[in-house]
């Protein structure tokens, strides 16, 4: 993701319809984050929403991709 503006924080939502994967989050100062361990052949969507001094921004357009 470009880096928003006056951003502080981002914070990262991972998701998959698979049965038993749990939901990962996490928060960065960066506009990018690195989620490990992934199961191979699992779709994850993934979807991020930034706080500034204006306070929180809605969350962006998810992106899907599959692990391998």
């Amino acid at each position: 993701m470009n880096p928003v503006f006056g951003a502080s924080i981002y914070n990262w939502k991972l998701t998959s319809n698979a049965p038993g994967v749990a939901v990962l989050t996490a928060q960065t100062t960066a506009s990018y984050a690195t989620f490990t361990n992934l199961t191979p052949g699992v779709t994850y969507t993934v979807s991020c929403s930034v706080v500034g001094a204006a306070g929180p921004g809605d969350p962006s357009q998810s992106a899907s991709q599959m692990a391998v």
